[in-house]
């Protein structure tokens, strides 16, 4: 562009120069060379205010790391030609698959140009994506007009579910009564009593060998026992750091909880979760439909928490019953929330500490031996952190 304009300078110079010795026709080509960059200028305005371009996609509301088709169109509903038409696309959160980025377009007269490719958003939460802005070059390239693109893309983007089978997150015991077992939330356990047959009972529940003994059916008896909790503590504290790494924390935190509790679901143990969004949230998750609710809600949840992970993890242990089992995802651990951990082995119940963050070395990370501590980095995948190879 600087080039070109140089170029110019020098030709209405050397024109001028011309047309001072030879006067008539060089007058004429003289005017003539200043006046092109007039109209090399006017070309340009108009068609910044011709130029057509519209953007879709087909949904959204996606999932982190979802590939969804993506359409854009350029337009030229005019009768001259466009020579020069450029897009940059919003790189920040998102990117477009399988494009030339320093690619020019040209548009005839009532041309217009499709492109069909892919979209992908990399982070959870609410933005814009697709084309950023759009640049419109003259035909002479000496003057350039770049807008933002009116047409823009708001996306909604739901956090990854992240599945584990083998977790290394619960204490041994546990893990293996779980394996052996699936309970509903109201499971009932057979005691050694039996009573006799009743209309509506079960044939499972009947007492085959007493039964055949004295000729009358039987049925064990059963009894409503209480179903232990898992409490978590979700820190949702601002991430510090740079602005990248402050998404990739914010967004292990809230995919490490979401794969802990699906796993909790799934064994059909329910889950109470503690958190502050501005004020300390109790919640409680049974089954699939409450984490649908929760899950959804995730895209929306701020890291602009006031409150402690430790005053979060002292909140639980007043709730905490001696049978649940508590886990805390933070990405900072403090010498208080140390204690607060040290507090809740000390009433008999495990807690296990995934702590999301940037570096390697724990060595400044002072917890109890009885605190399991499992670090998540920017570079882990869930999956392969939390899962037993």
């Amino acid at each position: 562009m600087k080039r070109n304009r140089i170029i110019m300078l020098i030709l209405i110079i050397m024109s001028g120069v011309f047309a001072s010795f030879y006067g008539g026709a060089a007058r004429g080509v003289f005017y003539f060379m200043l006046l092109l960059p007039v109209i090399a200028l006017i070309y340009t305005f108009y068609v910044y205010e011709k130029f057509k371009i519209y953007q879709t996609v087909d949904s959204k509301t996606v999932m982190k790391g979802e590939k969804i088709p993506y359409k854009f169109n350029l337009s030229n509903e005019d009768y001259i030609t466009y020579t020069n038409v450029r897009v940059s696309f919003i790189t920040e959160e998102s990117t477009v698959d399988n494009l030339d980025f320093d690619k020019d377009y040209c548009l005839l007269p009532d041309d217009s140009i499709d492109v069909n490719t892919t979209l992908c958003c990399h982070y959870r939460g609410e933005y814009k994506a697709g084309i950023k802005t759009v640049v419109v070059k003259d035909f002479l390239h000496l003057f350039e007009i770049s807008y933002p693109a009116l047409s823009s893309i708001n996306m909604r983007v739901l956090p990854r579910i992240v599945e584990i089978d083998k977790p290394v997150f619960m204490p041994v015991d546990e893990d293996m009564k779980n394996s052996e077992y699936s309970f509903s939330f109201k499971q009932e356990f057979p005691d050694i009593d039996m009573r006799k047959y009743m209309q509506g009972d079960s044939r499972k529940m009947i007492h085959w060998k007493a039964s055949a003994k004295k000729q009358e059916l039987f049925s064990r008896k059963y009894y409503d026992t209480h179903k232990s909790e898992a409490v978590f503590v979700i820190d949702l504290k601002k991430a510090e750091g740079e602005p990248l790494n402050q998404l990739i924390i914010e967004d292990k935190v809230i995919e490490s909880t979401l794969a802990v509790v699906k796993y909790y679901v799934k064994i059909g143990t329910p889950v109470r979760l503690y958190f502050d969004d501005g004020k300390i949230n109790n919640i409680l998750i049974r089954d699939k439909s409450d984490f649908d609710v929760f899950y959804n809600s995730c895209t929306d949840i701020k890291f602009f928490s006031k409150t402690p992970a430790s005053e979060l993890v002292s909140e639980s242990l007043r709730n905490l019953d001696s049978r649940d089992f508590c886990l805390a995802v933070v990405h900072e651990i403090t010498e208080e929330f140390g204690l607060a951990c040290a507090a809740v082995t000390e009433t008999g119940n495990d807690i296990t500490v995934l702590y999301i963050g940037d570096e390697a070395d724990d060595s400044h990370i002072k917890l109890d031996s009885k605190v399991k501590l499992i670090k998540i980095l920017l570079t882990d995948e869930i999956s392969d952190v939390l899962s037993r190879g």
